[in-house]
């Protein structure tokens, strides 16, 4: 299991419009809130994990943020992309296996 911490933006004070935060290095937790999910993919391409994934033959990654630590991995859908991927698989097989046949034939009827 690998953790990343995502970048956290300044909550604004609603009556001034400023930043709660006085500065960059405030560390109280109510000055920042995280930007949830939609910042996934650039953290994580910054952080070096999408490479060292990628570098590992990892091709998926289950993703629980805060506010869902109790997800887990939904088995019918891990089933489908499994199956789908075999299918697939099978697929460029048989077209492969087909065209072989097909050349096989071809040079042999000339």
């Amino acid at each position: 299991m690998y953790t990343k911490v995502t970048v956290e933006y300044p909550r604004i004070n609603k009556e001034s419009l400023m930043p709660i935060a006085y500065s960059i290095d405030d560390e109280d937790p109510e000055a920042w809130y995280p930007p949830g999910h939609g910042d996934f993919y650039g953290t994580f391409c910054k952080s070096g994990l999408c490479e060292m994934f990628l570098k590992e033959g990892r091709e998926f990654c289950f993703i629980s943020n805060i506010d869902n630590l109790g997800a887990t991995v939904d088995i019918s859908i891990l089933l489908f992309v499994s199956v789908s991927r075999l299918i697939s698989i099978s697929y460029k097989y048989a077209a492969k296996n087909i065209v072989i046949q097909y050349l096989k034939n071809f040079l042999n009827s000339s």
